[in-house]
């Protein structure tokens, strides 16, 4: 199979995942389709290194700090550009993969060059039922054939990918040339919205997201049923991540005096609750306006970089 020729880099980016680390990695190495394996520690303090050097032939980077989920991937890569791989394989540290997962992931993507990223079905860790966001991502809202070829046709008749806008980082396969037009996970997001974001950039730059039915993961994520109810600090954490998502997105059309009425807006409700003596909802309108005031800048200049093709966020910046 001409696949085999092809040169495929693992990364997974591990924080505290020593519960899991055995399983995921054991489960590449017993892939059909052999890859090397990149691992960024972002300066976990369980037994996540000390598992890590029990692995043969995988390559370590151990950050000195929590570097968050995209700029740790970002070194992966990097050094997948740098060294010449033809694909990347983004593995969360708390799944696992099945023994065709990749090879099923390859020969598509090979078939199907329009695609920037390709993932697989996301289970739960029960290995019974899929995982609750993703099954809500291939609703008909999002992706608008697979549950009823699934349905009508059977699994035997499905599409061997079909296209969505969306879809978690927890399992991507991405061909070179997407990082060469598309480049890295942009910074201005820490730990979660960086995929959105990416997919956005994807989709902007005439690429296409994509699940590819026939193959699995298993993700040992949190179950979202059992939510709490949040409180004005997760409130905020979430408006901040919403914000950044919504109007960092190159495919609106966005512009500063936007994103600071939205600001202002916020500060005269603000000052409408005080009004009315209701302070606790007039300090989280107050702490939104300042999350967006935190934000503008940041914002704008990420979306003026994004606009360009390129290996953005994965050169040096003295070389950009």
């Amino acid at each position: 199979m001409k696949d085999k020729k092809l040169k495929i880099l693992t990364i997974i980016v591990t924080y505290n995942g020593g519960k899991w680390l055995k399983k995921c990695i054991d489960s590449i190495q017993s892939s059909t389709i052999s890859t090397a394996i990149f691992v960024v520690d972002n300066a976990s303090s369980d037994d996540t290194a000390s598992i890590l050097e029990t692995f043969e032939d995988i390559k370590i980077h151990k950050s000195s700090e929590n570097l968050g989920f995209g700029q740790a991937n970002n070194l992966g890569l990097k050094y997948a550009l740098d060294n010449g791989y033809n694909y990347v394989f983004l593995l969360n540290q708390d799944t696992w993969i099945e023994k065709n997962t990749i090879e099923v992931l390859l020969a598509t993507a090979e078939k199907n060059k329009e695609y920037g990223i390709m993932s697989p079905l996301h289970y739960f860790s029960d290995e019974k039922s899929l995982e609750y966001f993703f099954s809500i991502r291939i609703s008909p809202q999002y992706c608008k054939d697979i549950l009823s070829d699934f349905v009508i046709k059977g699994v035997e008749k499905m599409k061997d990918i079909y296209p969505l806008n969306f879809i978690n980082a927890a399992c991507w396969l991405i061909p070179r040339k997407t990082l060469e037009i598309v480049g890295g996970f942009d910074p201005i997001f820490f730990h979660y919205g960086e995929d959105n974001n990416y997919c956005d950039r994807v989709n902007y730059h005439n690429m296409q997201v994509g699940i590819v039915p026939a193959v699995k993961i298993y993700h040992d994520c949190y179950d979202a049923n059992n939510k709490k109810e949040q409180d004005i600090k997760e409130h905020l954490r979430k408006f901040e991540l919403d914000t950044k998502i919504i109007y960092a997105n190159i495919n609106l059309d966005v512009c500063k005096r936007e994103i600071l009425a939205l600001a202002f807006k916020k500060l005269l409700l603000s000052l409408l609750f005080i009004f009315r003596f209701k302070f606790l909802e007039a300090r989280k309108y107050w702490l939104s306006a300042k999350i967006i005031f935190k934000n503008c800048n940041k914002i704008i200049e990420s979306r003026s970089r994004n606009f360009i093709p390129g290996e953005n966020y994965l050169i040096n910046e003295n070389k950009s």
